[in-house]
């Protein structure tokens, strides 16, 4: 089954990684955390939908593939990782994971889902969160 990503419309191939759940019983799949985080800050914008009616995130984590809430995620930004759409915004488990991460890969900022705001993502991107 071929999916397009929520956000960017690029083709997602049966294994996504990364999806939100809607109170509308709709689900949204993304083909990157940069996409996902981005429709999560701005669900009006993106999904027609007010963020009350999120109920929750999904992304795999980076070392075992597991699928996480994507509100009890560590998110690491900016190490060597890219993705589809350049540098990726990496999902793991717990703080062992992290520091495991870091070593190998660097990464300059770690972050929960909860304090994901514009100018965090303004200042992790580089972009505006919103078109």
């Amino acid at each position: 089954m071929i999916i397009t990503c929520t956000h960017c419309k690029e083709q997602i191939f049966e294994d996504y990684d990364f999806c939100t759940y809607c109170s509308r019983n709709e689900t949204y799949y993304f083909c990157g955390t940069g996409c996902m985080l981005r429709t999560w800050l701005h669900p009006e914008a993106f999904l027609g939908a007010d963020k009350s009616q999120l109920r929750r995130g999904v992304a795999r984590d980076y070392f075992t593939g597991k699928p996480l809430d994507a509100g009890e995620a560590i998110w690491v930004a900016g190490s060597d990782i890219v993705g589809p759409m350049g540098p990726a915004i990496v999902p793991l488990a717990d703080e062992a994971s992290v520091a495991k991460f870091k070593q190998r890969h660097g990464g300059k900022a770690t972050f929960k889902l909860s304090d994901l705001d514009d100018a965090m993502w303004e200042k992790l991107t580089g972009k505006k969160a919103a078109r």
